[in-house]
């Protein structure tokens, strides 16, 4: 599973809650050269009014930013008890556990009608993910934060069954995540 650096640590208790095993942490490289802080005056214009809090309007966001954007995304890599010795063992065998793929360009996007994932990854990246475990055809996939449905697509291509779990459906006034994975399974011809 994908996390950040700043939280992978509560995302992994939460799996480990969840039943799972954690088998490593491994690093994939998005390429950027520097970090960047994401530009909060334009940002705060982005959200919608009914999801603002209320002191949000009397915010004078100029100079704000975000922080530094890192340049390394965590992969957590976990299994079910039944599976830990076997995946265990491919990690230690793949050994660096470090992946350079660039991020993927905007214009490479799937969007939904105007609406893109904002931390989509290239296929190339979980292919080669996918190598680095070992996964066979039959093999059962997990993504509990499914995002753009990158890993579902790389599994579906091996023959995999998958399950992912994505909680943006376009309620609430969150993004229509789900109803993007699904445009984009149809559009890429999975069932």
């Amino acid at each position: 599973s994908f996390s950040a650096p700043r939280t992978w640590p509560r995302q992994a208790a939460a799996m480990i809650e969840a039943g799972l095993v954690i088998q490593g942490v491994w690093g994939w490289s998005t390429g950027n050269t520097y970090p960047a802080s994401l530009n909060m005056t334009v940002e705060a214009g982005r959200v919608p009014a009914g999801v603002r809090p209320v002191w949000w309007d009397a915010v004078d966001w100029s100079g704000f930013g975000t922080a530094l954007k890192s340049v390394w995304e965590p992969v957590i890599v976990a299994s079910l008890p039944s599976g830990a010795g076997r995946v265990a063992g491919l990690v230690e065998r793949a050994g660096h556990g470090v992946f350079y793929v660039p991020k993927i360009q905007p214009v490479e996007q799937f969007t939904l009608d105007g609406l893109k994932h904002p931390t989509m990854k290239p296929g190339v990246l979980l292919d080669r993910l996918l190598d680095a475990l070992d996964v066979a055809p039959g093999d059962r996939l997990l993504d509990p934060f499914l995002g753009s449905g990158s890993s579902g697509l790389a599994a579906f291509r091996r023959g995999c069954p998958w399950v992912g779990v994505e909680l943006c459906d376009g309620s609430g006034g969150r993004p229509d995540y789900v109803g993007l994975v699904l445009e984009r399974c149809a559009a890429e011809g999975v069932p």
